[in-house]
């Protein structure tokens, strides 16, 4: 298991959530975690190295489509409803109270309508559909990333079958080359193009998970461990801080990402992997997905709470408000996060996992 990986996206889920809080001291806003939101592209490459570890082979030898993606969707479809459900109540509350005369606004706009609802129903709402981000607008990464495993599926089984590097650098070229043709002035495409921008990551995964099969005998003694460790630390640091600096900026942070996968996928621990290897550090990653998909009504609630009740305008906070702000956040989404995991995404991903192994049994005593 790579328990430094999951703790990795664990972290990367918090710097999320502090980019959603607008964390800043005074005017001043760290461009570190004002471009924390290109964490969701580590999630993208982290997701296309693990599935070319866990299904890559095993697509090729004949797994059945419908045993992989029950697999698949297990994992992702009940929280990512759930949650859809708790929105669409607490926008239904907004709505009541704004036309009884208790203050707010019209809930179900253009973006927050029930069109895009069921577009968000099954899955499709980063296709361009909607005219914006609406409901729980972290899910828009789900859509790209179930199309993207299907999109993994179909080209593992059907015309990459020998598992080379160049179709894997082909495909991420090519979508990172269309984004760009955009002229946008970051990688943030969400609703729009948020597809081809997971496609584009999840292939330098893939492609990262296949150079390291061809390496695989490469052996590092502990001290170039810890010295790895901390260059690739340093790198992911560096390259997400100036990652505004120009369109084309997000680059290096994507090379970043991908060493960084690298260097803490080995089994051997320097004193960052040891850090990532604590059970409190490796908690954070296994909740990492109900973290990042928690997070966005937990911050909702709260300013409306804090606006409505207490009379307190998040925009007017000063520093010492804003950081109190950010760490009531994390800390209400990490334990409500502990929840839906427990009682939401383990009971379902288990059931799936059950059924897909059924269905592959079956394709085989067939």
């Amino acid at each position: 298991m790579l328990y430094k990986l999951e703790s990795l996206r664990g972290v990367a889920a918090l710097f999320v959530v502090l980019y959603h809080c607008q964390m800043k001291f005074g005017n001043f806003s760290f461009p570190f975690i004002q471009n924390s939101y290109l964490f969701v592209d580590f999630f993208f490459v982290l997701s296309g190295f693990v599935m070319s570890l866990a299904y890559g082979v095993r697509i090729q030898s004949g797994l059945p489509f419908k045993a992989y993606i029950v697999s698949r969707l297990g994992r992702l479809y009940p929280l990512h409803i759930t949650l859809l459900f708790v929105w669409l109540i607490y926008l239904l509350s907004k709505q009541a109270l704004y036309v009884y005369g208790y203050g707010g606004s019209e809930q179900f706009d253009e973006y927050d309508s029930f069109k895009s609802f069921f577009t968000h129903v099954f899955l499709i709402q980063s296709f361009g559909i909607n005219a914006g981000n609406s409901w729980n607008v972290p899910s828009w990464s789900i859509s790209a990333e179930l199309f993207a495993y299907i999109f993994f599926f179909a080209f593992s089984f059907f015309i990459d079958k020998k598992n080379k590097i160049m179709p894997c650098i082909i495909i991420a070229v090519t979508a990172y080359l269309f984004l760009v043709s955009l002229g946008r002035d970051s990688l943030g495409m969400t609703y729009d193009y948020g597809l081809i921008r997971c496609i584009g990551a999840f292939y330098l995964g893939v492609a990262l998970h296949r150079i390291q099969i061809r390496i695989k005998n490469l052996s590092w003694s502990i001290k170039y461990i810890y010295l790895l460790e901390l260059i690739a630390v340093t790198l992911l640091v560096v390259t997400v801080n100036y990652a505004s600096i120009s369109s084309y900026a997000f680059m290096p942070a994507l090379l970043a990402f991908m060493f960084a996968i690298f260097v803490f996928s080995s089994t051997k621990d320097g004193l960052i992997g040891g850090v990532l290897n604590n059970q409190y550090v490796r908690l954070i990653g296994l909740w990492s997905y109900s973290i990042y998909m928690v997070h966005s009504i937990v911050i909702s609630i709260t300013q409306l709470i804090l606006e409505y009740v207490f009379n307190i305008i998040i925009l007017e906070f000063n520093s010492l408000e804003r950081l109190s702000f950010s760490v009531f956040v994390i800390s209400v989404t990490i334990f409500l996060a502990s929840l839906t995991y427990r009682y939401i995404e383990v009971p379902f991903r288990d059931k799936a996992k059950q059924y897909s192994k059924q269905l592959s049994m079956s394709k085989l005593n067939s």
